[in-house]
């Protein structure tokens, strides 16, 4: 998550932070609602996603970083999506395992539903490379999870599956503090001990724990056989494919 901090910027480290926090929920469970679920498809000849709850929306373009989102109401196989800050409503139709979303004057979206697996240690086992970012990479391993950036490693900890969900917490940084010759593990509680010498503001710190705290609350997410979808803490969709 942080990699070599005496060489980078404090909003480097914000940036980092924001960027990293994840947890998934079983996206096989049954429901009679025809819209929950993940779609992949294409929106204006675009590849996306559409990660759609009981009762809400978030649709990626493959080209960008920004995510569009909303709330949805339904009526069988019918749906009306409408945009939180975008000034919009959709019409939706599902019909069997493929979707249709059209929205007048801005563009439509034709997608399947992806296959998704139960969530499991067996089914997210393994390493993950960002979709959009080839340089990080993040492995998850019965329990315990490590991330890196262009190879080298960059913070570590836990997970619980609970409920359907996946709860994670940040336990290791790989931090280079003024005494060390080489980077090495730092626990959190050593790492700000080293952080504060830096002269970081009281304030600057108590946001970094803060976002710590909030990477630590259970998030959506939908895992395939070779893609993984998470919603980060921004409410964006991140996709991942699994490393050969």
């Amino acid at each position: 998550m942080i990699k070599y901090l005496k060489n980078i910027s404090f909003f480097t480290i914000i940036v980092i932070f924001c960027f990293f926090t994840f947890s998934c929920s079983n996206s096989t469970k049954i429901s009679s609602n025809p819209f929950e679920g993940t779609w992949i498809g294409r929106w204006e000849g675009i590849k996306s996603i559409l990660f759609v709850t009981d009762s809400t929306w978030i649709l990626k373009l493959a080209s960008m970083d920004e995510s569009y989102a909303g709330a949805y109401t339904y009526s069988n196989n019918s749906g009306k999506f409408i945009g939180n800050t975008q000034g919009f409503t959709g019409e939706a139709i599902v019909t069997g395992k493929t979707i249709t979303l059209a929205v007048p004057l801005i563009g439509s979206m034709a997608g399947t539903r992806a296959d998704t697996l139960n969530l499991n240690d067996r089914n997210i086992n393994g390493t993950w490379i960002d979709s959009d970012s080839t340089e990080y990479e993040i492995k998850f391993d019965k329990g315990s999870w490590e991330d890196s950036l262009n190879g080298d490693p960059d913070s570590k900890g836990t997970y619980i599956i609970d409920k359907g969900k996946i709860i994670s917490k940040l336990t290791h940084l790989w931090y280079e503090s003024d005494s060390d010759s080489q980077p090495k593990w730092y626990t959190l509680d050593e790492f700000f001990t080293d952080f504060i010498k830096k002269d970081i503001p009281q304030e600057s710190i108590e946001w970094i724990k803060e976002n710590i705290k909030k990477s630590e609350m259970p998030r959506d997410c939908s895992v395939t056989k070779d893609e993984l979808y998470i919603i980060g803490i921004n409410g964006h969709i991140i996709s991942y494919t699994r490393k050969n």
